[in-house]
């Protein structure tokens, strides 16, 4: 596309999303199917602090926001052992071999990707997490299980799980770029226009390749539609422009 010199609108803004573990400097492979459903069971984000951090069953932008305001821009989930099975299945479910989970473990935290299980004092120790917040922070959420209250984030009832047995896992969350909200300038008619503005009389725009579909932040879920629905009508143009 780079010999039609097109015009293109807000290049510069990003896509940035939670749930990303960084496999290799700088590169991050997403863990979101496999988070979702820890949180779902109970399981809670701390920073480095030993502090939880938010509500973890809101939506992603506000823990994508959250995380990075802790220190090193990173946070853990603390899953017991009956969650991380489920977390396990979804990893290798989605991108991740069982080869490679053995070796962050094998790391035993000490490099990123932050893998780690043992006791409660264990994994706070490997992690680089305050062991002695760690366990206070785990005593209150407990007391929040049992009043079906959560009294730091206010947390929906329905995800709090109290923790069981003394196995636990910890594995790291950052906040993972994805791509541009940006792309390609449109008028209604979604052909694609030239840097000076003149239209391209052959060649249609669709889906998120469209600038300015998103504005400042993305629309999880949302675009499946709008790809959708811009496809048919590009789609369409074109097969009347043909008649």
């Amino acid at each position: 596309m780079s010999p039609l010199e097109l015009q293109t609108r807000n290049i510069g803004w990003y896509k940035v999303y939670p749930h990303g573990v960084e496999v290799e400097p700088g590169i991050a492979k997403l863990t979101t199917y496999a988070s979702k459903k820890a949180t779902d069971m109970g399981a809670i984000y701390v920073n480095k602090e030993g502090h939880r951090i938010v509500d973890e069953s809101d939506v992603y932008a506000k823990l994508r926001n959250a995380v990075l305001e802790q220190t090193d821009k990173m946070a853990f989930l603390l899953m017991d052992q009956r969650t991380w099975q489920e977390f396990y299945y979804l990893l290798t479910l989605h991108d991740f071999t069982e080869e490679e989970i053995q070796q962050y473990f094998a790391n035993d935290g000490q490099k990123s990707p932050i893998f780690v299980h043992g006791s409660l004092k264990d994994v706070a120790q490997k992690a680089g997490i305050d062991a002695e917040q760690l366990q206070e922070t785990l005593n209150n959420y407990e007391s929040y299980t049992v009043q079906g209250k959560d009294e730091d984030f206010g947390r929906d009832p329905q995800f709090l799980h109290s923790y069981e047995g003394n196995e636990f896992y910890v594995v790291e969350q950052r906040d993972r770029f994805a791509t541009t909200l940006g792309g390609f300038v449109t008028e209604a008619d979604l052909k694609l226009r030239t840097k000076d503005g003149k239209e391209i009389s052959n060649i249609w725009g669709a889906g998120e390749v469209i600038g300015g579909a998103n504005g400042h932040d993305s629309m999880p879920s949302m675009m499946n539609t709008w790809s959708i629905s811009s496809g048919y009508v590009a789609a369409n143009n074109a097969l009347l422009q043909l008649k």
